[in-house]
């Protein structure tokens, strides 16, 4: 998983030098986030990701009450209920989300080698073009 997000970075700001990768993860995604960290490096090593740092974010599952119509967030995904009513009849809409929120990337005048580097990086948002696509790869 952590190749396909490196590769699907990487896409999105072709020949550009990353610092920062920021995910969206859901809590029901699947996605173990300890195991995406301890993958990350490896993923990274020889790219122009190389050293850049991941950011987690994770999302919390949220449903849709059928019986009161109320949306809640849900504190144990192994107990969903409506937060609203206590009821059982729910539909998740939120929580299996995994989004590549954003990407920090050098500007070109920041790279190895320029002639006067400055401090700071762009925070480009990639989330529109890139929100379905890794879970796509990862199917």
């Amino acid at each position: 998983m952590a190749h396909a997000v490196v590769r699907t970075v990487a896409d999105a700001v072709p020949g550009r030098r990353v610092t920062c990768v920021t995910l969206r993860i859901g809590v029901a995604s699947g996605v173990v986030p300890q195991a995406l960290a301890f993958a990350w490096d490896l993923a990274v090593a020889g790219t122009l990701l190389a050293g850049a740092r991941l950011d987690v974010v994770r999302v919390p599952l949220a449903v849709t009450c059928r019986d009161c119509g109320a949306r809640s967030e849900v504190a144990d995904p192994l107990r969903v209920r409506c937060g609203a009513c206590a009821g059982n009849a729910v539909d998740v809409v939120g929580g299996r989300d995994l989004e590549l929120a954003s990407v920090e990337v050098l500007d070109d005048d920041e790279l190895p080698g320029a002639d006067e580097p400055t401090a700071g990086a762009d925070d480009i948002t990639v989330a529109d073009e890139i929100t379905a696509a890794p879970l796509e790869l990862l199917r």
